[in-house]
């Protein structure tokens, strides 16, 4: 008898699944399929095999299927298996995205401002499960997975409409995975999208208003609230991108990117305040902060900015070489020698100031050459 009874609850559970695979099972509740148990009970291997076996067409089936292959190690089978997911959610007229989300027990996330719409409800409801599939890759360290989902939400107009905090998190996520990929031009990509948003007259965003009455100032404040974060959130991005790039030695690589308007503006800052921090002196591994800082100036003809950032070189060499205990002069490592017409082996009689002159004069001709050629070939 009991025996019969297990039966009979396995054939319901299978039949279950087999009108989730005929999209033909009520949406209302989520389903209590032979799938499903499996998947509660962390049976991974039988669950992959009798979803192979049932040729399911189900979102949820999917979506079961990809965390079976999430957690058999084959992490591009599962993130193909989450996309499905979503393309069957979406083309289904019986099973939903916010069905799935239900049946899948996807985390609910907060709303910052009502929905308007079903279009807006469709919309959140993939936001909320991009979020679940990226945090899954996320948190197994498989970055370069976590990177299309990511970029999915950041696409969401629904997201960058009624959820400022959400959207620049979504941009910030895809920003630092794409970064620790070293996929330079991704994480640049939303870093300007940032940017868009960070400006009030952004068409992403929401406008200015057109009268000065109460709704026009509470339209107004909540621009500048929406600026502001996402003006927090750039600058977040453009400080981590220049001190992992100049930890890397590949701060050149920053002068074969565009960068327009303000979001250059925000750059040439960001790389002054990193400056005084950071080497001063050229070598094989890479360009410095300042010959970065200086070939943008020049390339984008802020000729006074480049000359200020000279300037700030040089006073920095002349602190280091005036030091008694400074190391060797640097200059000698880079084969130059002393002024023009001067030896170099200058005479012992010279003093510590004339030779850190010295030193800052021939170092900024050879920065200032290095600097042009970089920008000359940025422009290239």
């Amino acid at each position: 008898a009991a025996a019969a009874a297990a039966a009979a609850a396995a054939l319901l559970f299978t039949l279950d699944d087999v009108c989730l695979a005929d999209a033909a099972a009520p949406a209302a509740t989520p389903p209590h399929s032979l799938a499903v148990l499996l998947a509660a009970c962390g049976l991974w291997r039988p669950l992959a095999a009798y979803l192979r076996l049932l040729r399911s067409t189900s979102p949820l089936h999917a979506h079961l299927l990809a965390h079976a292959e999430l957690h058999a190690g084959r992490y591009g089978r599962a993130a193909a298996a989450f996309r499905l997911a979503i393309t069957r959610a979406t083309a289904s007229s019986t099973f939903s995205l916010a069905d799935l989300n239900l049946a899948a027990r996807v985390p609910a996330l907060p709303r910052e401002m009502p929905l308007q719409g079903p279009d807006e409800e469709a919309e959140w409801c993939l936001y909320e499960y991009a979020a679940a599939a990226w945090g899954a890759f996320s948190s197994l360290g498989q970055a370069e997975h976590v990177l299309p989902f990511a970029d999915t939400a950041v696409g969401l107009h629904t997201l960058s409409l009624r959820a400022p905090r959400a959207c620049s998190s979504a941009h910030l996520v895809l920003f630092t995975h794409a970064l620790g990929l070293s996929h330079l031009r991704q994480a640049h990509n939303a870093l300007r999208m940032l940017d868009a948003h960070a400006s009030e007259h952004s068409p992403l965003g929401l406008s200015l208003p057109a009268n000065d009455g109460p709704e026009g100032l509470d339209r107004a404040a909540a621009v500048a609230a929406r600026a502001r974060l996402y003006g927090e959130c750039r600058a977040d991005c453009l400080n981590t991108l220049v001190s992992v790039l100049h930890e890397r030695r590949q701060m050149a690589k920053l002068a074969r990117l565009p960068f327009e308007g303000q979001l250059r503006m925000h750059l040439v800052d960001t790389l002054r305040r990193h400056a005084p921090n950071s080497d001063v002196m050229h070598t094989a591994q890479g360009a410095t902060v300042y010959e970065v800082l200086y070939a943008l100036q020049v390339r984008y003809g802020d000729f006074a900015g480049a000359a200020r950032s000279m300037y700030d070189l040089s006073r920095r060499l002349a602190n280091h070489c005036a030091h008694p205990d400074s190391p060797a002069p640097a200059w000698r490592d880079l084969g130059l020698s002393g002024r023009p017409g001067v030896p170099a082996s200058a005479p012992a009689a010279t003093s510590a100031e004339a030779a850190a002159q010295a030193a800052v004069d021939q170092v900024a001709r050879l920065l200032v050459r290095q600097a042009g050629g970089l920008a000359a070939r940025a422009a290239a």
